[in-house]
């Protein structure tokens, strides 16, 4: 059994940044599946989860296409090639497709509880991997005062802004929100990263009654229509 990190277009010799670690290659067709052998490693706790992001972002940071297997994806080595033998041709229209591109986010929060919500996860993770990695990958967090009368305003406004600069948009919306009212993806192409940014600034600017969440860039982990 073998865990699947991800498919990429990077060769084996544009991964050698691997090797002495505990992963290995399939090889297959013009791509590469990022893999590590199960045996007694727990992929499943808090360290394993961040191990699965920070092996896709490296690939990632090196300029490659990342398709992410999600999450806990574990298989036979010979279910694997069945897979990739069984959709090579969705697999590289969808390679085609992401390539170039990056996966931007942001949460839409109530500033009512927000703070004590961050304060907690900040204790609950301490020093761990996780907090070290996620913290990195947070760029913007804006507060202000709350309110829910300009929500739809909002949502029309983002997909306004950042649909006009040639971003594919996913959004979430929580119907009984607490403090976390929407999750955006965006999928981006890479060289707009600071374009997002400055976009995501604005529309802080002109919609002061929420906190915002901006991270990335990210592998198109919400993006993706291959079922693994």
């Amino acid at each position: 059994m073998i865990y699947l990190y991800c498919l990429t277009d990077a060769s084996t010799e544009d991964l050698a940044f691997l090797s002495g670690e505990p992963y290995y290659l399939f090889p297959f067709d013009q791509f590469v599946t990022v893999a590590a052998e199960r045996g007694e490693r727990d992929f499943l706790s808090p360290s394993g989860i961040m191990e699965h992001f920070d092996v896709n972002d490296r690939i990632l940071k090196r300029g490659f296409t990342v398709l992410p297997f999600a999450y806990g994806t574990i298989l036979p080595a010979d279910e694997v090639l069945s897979f990739l033998a069984k959709n090579k041709g969705a697999i590289a229209g969808t390679m085609a497709r992401f390539k170039g591109k990056v996966e931007m986010g942001m949460k839409v929060l109530l500033p009512s509880g927000g703070d004590a919500r961050c304060a907690a996860l900040q204790e609950r993770l301490g020093d761990t991997p996780g907090h070290g990695y996620l913290s990195g990958r947070v760029h913007d967090y804006g507060s202000s005062l709350a309110g829910l009368a300009d929500f739809a305003v909002l949502r029309r406004e983002v997909e306004r802004r950042f649909a006009a600069a040639g971003s594919d948009i996913k959004f979430k919306v929580h119907s009984s929100p607490k403090s976390l009212l929407a999750r955006v993806a965006f999928l981006i192409e890479r060289r707009d990263t600071d374009l997002f940014f400055a976009r995501s600034r604005e529309l802080r600017s002109a919609f002061p009654g929420y906190k915002y969440l901006f991270s990335g860039p990210w592998p198109p982990y919400n993006f993706l229509a291959l079922k693994w």
